[in-house]
């Protein structure tokens, strides 16, 4: 099956290892009648049983768009998955069962908020923990494919009321240009044009808007980047699980007429990508620089935090009650947005203060806070 070999598969069971609803498999060789018909991914289908045995889901539902190709945005302009109407109801294929109108109803409320940006509403119907990872994982490999169009599939839990993405891999990864690697600061914008062509038939579908919704919550990306600093950190582990599964595919791969040459060429392209990616992303953690003005008139702080993750703001004499702040912010477009912050300071000893980012756990360098003291005139 020229559509799967064991990269993706191993990005499977590595989201399935997760916790992620995922389809884990293995590569087979087929033999019928001693006759040798290619190697194919051995995976258990994501049904009600599964879901249930796996994940605890004893109540659900399945939904996805429907996949006809012979609709107008395939027929005109070549795009295949995404359709005008993948945030309608409508759309949505129908199934033989007596509770799948209901999860309809829940899906129709799902859309309506995400089409009015009604981010709180919306994260009341998924799980927040199971989304960060799903974006984690997604954003290592860069690879939008499966959260698009008639790729992207639900379970709703109707005991929960929740929605959960199906993490469906279908490509080994996808590199970042070249030109845009050290652009870091665009690090959440890049899955979302991973796969792009001249018909842009992944970055324009409209389900992709819930995803970027999701990351331009502050609290979500905060829960989506402590699990990528998870995996930074624990990359060592994250190769080896990599490692692991190909081994196990290894002795049906090189007996394979159609993978024989390119077993090898595979995974090592899956890993260099995934290598430049995690560098990216670490930038994108690590990164943080504080500016800001003390006025002398009334002793408070105008702060404005140029850092991607929250940072925590102490001092080492108790100046002044902790706080943290979420530094850049983004709209639902991803585009970056700044936040400026002001409180008052007991005294003033502006070099006691002591900046943290909340995922590292690191404090920012002196040599990148800038703090100015400013004699403020009134009008």
């Amino acid at each position: 099956d020229e559509e799967c070999d064991p990269s993706v598969i191993t990005i499977n069971n590595i989201a399935n290892s997760f916790g992620l609803i995922a389809p884990k498999g293995i590569m087979k060789s087929l033999i019928i009648n001693d006759r040798n018909f290619g190697v194919y991914g051995f995976v258990e289908d994501i049904c009600k049983d599964l879901l249930y045995k796996d994940y605890k889901i004893n109540n659900c539902s399945i939904l996805s768009n429907t996949g006809d190709w012979s609709r107008k945005e395939f027929k005109s302009t070549g795009v295949r998955h995404r359709s005008d109407f993948d945030l309608y109801h409508g759309h949505i294929s129908a199934k033989n069962s007596k509770s799948h109108p209901l999860a309809l109803g829940y899906y129709k409320l799902f859309c309506e908020y995400i089409k009015s940006v009604n981010i709180k509403a919306l994260k009341e119907m998924i799980d927040l923990e199971y989304m960060g990872k799903y974006l984690a994982i997604a954003s290592i490999f860069n690879d939008v494919h499966f959260m698009t169009g008639d790729n992207l599939k639900f379970v709703f839990d109707f005991e929960s009321k929740l929605f959960y993405p199906i993490y469906r891999a279908e490509n080994k990864a996808a590199r970042i240009p070249e030109n845009k690697i050290a652009s870091f600061s665009e690090f959440n914008s890049f899955l979302f044009n991973s796969l792009d062509n001249e018909n842009k038939q992944y970055s324009t579908s409209p389900n992709l808007e819930f995803f970027k919704l999701l990351l331009s919550d502050s609290e979500l990306r905060n829960i989506r980047d402590k699990f990528l600093h998870n995996i930074i950190i624990n990359f060592d582990d994250f190769l080896f699980k990599l490692e692991s599964d190909y081994h196990k595919n290894e002795s049906v791969m090189i007996h394979s007429d159609i993978f024989n040459e390119k077993y090898k060429s595979i995974k090592k392209e899956q890993i260099s990508i995934i290598k430049q990616t995690i560098n990216v992303a670490k930038k994108y953690i690590d990164y943080g620089h504080i500016y800001g003005s003390f006025n002398l008139s009334d002793s408070t702080i105008n702060l404005i935090s140029d850092a991607f993750c929250a940072v925590k703001i102490t001092s080492k004499n108790n100046l002044f009650v902790e706080k943290i702040i979420n530094g850049i912010e983004f709209d639902k477009k991803l585009n970056i947005k700044y936040q400026y912050s002001d409180f008052k300071i007991k005294k003033h000893k502006i070099e006691d203060l002591v900046f943290i980012n909340m995922v590292t756990k690191d404090t920012i360098k002196k040599e990148h806070i800038y703090i100015n003291n400013i004699l403020e005139i009134k009008n």
